[in-house]
């Protein structure tokens, strides 16, 4: 069996955009979890209303733990 692949004039360009693509996509997703974790708020939140107390809705981890586990 013999396999052949050709390429275009557009397959190193199109490698490099994918690269530079993914690294920005990395950096970006790295960016915000370092915000997250430091505990800082990030700048696309922070034009929404904050909530009130009453509306505070419960931690998921906390509803996750007291959550009986059926059976399996």
């Amino acid at each position: 069996m013999r396999l052949s692949v050709h390429s275009n004039a557009y397959g190193k360009v199109l490698f490099f955009i994918t690269l530079s693509a993914g690294a920005v996509l990395v950096l970006l997703a790295g960016r915000r979890l370092w915000h997250r974790f430091r505990g800082q708020p990030d700048r696309a939140d922070l034009d929404r209303p904050s909530r009130r107390d009453g509306e505070r809705r419960p931690d998921p981890l906390d509803v996750a733990l007291a959550h009986e586990d059926g059976p399996l």
